[in-house]
């Protein structure tokens, strides 16, 4: 499927087999990392690999669906399944993760940044790992007061004649957007963790 302006954004073949069997889909093969085609046949999967079924319906290098088949290839290295009708995944098409990144994880990811900036000022170094503690910490004035005397000696220390403490805040705050999209996956890391802990925790009673 295209937009408007031609780019390709979702699944879409010309070839009927494709999209002849509810539930088929792409998908990389456990084996040989090699995409392949998922045919769900009455609750049965079978693997076909995408060059036999390029050879059987000859589908061509330089057409559509081979295209296609490229575009699944590629976007199949950022999910785990791509069936017909799907839309690409965002970082395949522009760049940007598929994922959202609220307030909190951008302010965390600020203040990161800034503990560690006032670290370097300081030569102590302030660790702190915790997400509320940092958020916290952001709101103490006397912490505030480190992080604008560390964003005035950043702003000395730059290899600029125009460099500013502004210029400063201004690089942390596009460092920290694109830091905050890790925030997002440490969160959900630490959901899992907590999780795992959770089923040892079940599995050991059961044993009992």
């Amino acid at each position: 499927m295209h937009d408007t302006d031609g780019t390709i954004t979702s699944v879409k073949f010309e070839q009927k087999f494709f999209t002849s069997v509810e539930g088929s889909y792409f998908r990389k093969s456990p084996l040989t990392e090699e995409p392949v085609f998922i045919l769900n046949l009455g609750g049965e999967e079978f693997t076909l690999p995408i060059r036999g079924i390029c050879r059987e319906f000859n589908i061509k290098e330089d057409s559509p669906d081979f295209i296609m088949l490229e575009m699944v290839a590629s976007g199949l290295d950022y999910v785990k399944m791509l069936m017909p009708g799907d839309k690409f995944p965002k970082e395949l098409l522009t760049g940007e993760a598929s994922w959202d990144v609220s307030e909190e994880h951008k302010t965390v990811a600020k203040q990161r940044i800034c503990m560690q900036l006032v670290s370097w000022v300081s030569g102590d170094e302030n660790l702190i790992t915790d997400p509320q503690e940092l958020i916290q910490i952001a709101e103490d004035p006397l912490m505030k007061e480190k992080i604008n005397t560390a964003f005035e000696q950043a702003a000395a220390s730059l290899d600029n004649p125009n460099a500013s403490k502004d210029m400063v805040v201004d690089l942390i705050e596009e460092l920290a957007d694109e830091l905050a999209y890790i925030e997002t996956l440490r969160e959900q890391f630490r959901s899992v963790l907590s999780m795992e802990s959770k089923v040892k925790r079940v599995r050991h009673a059961s044993a009992k």
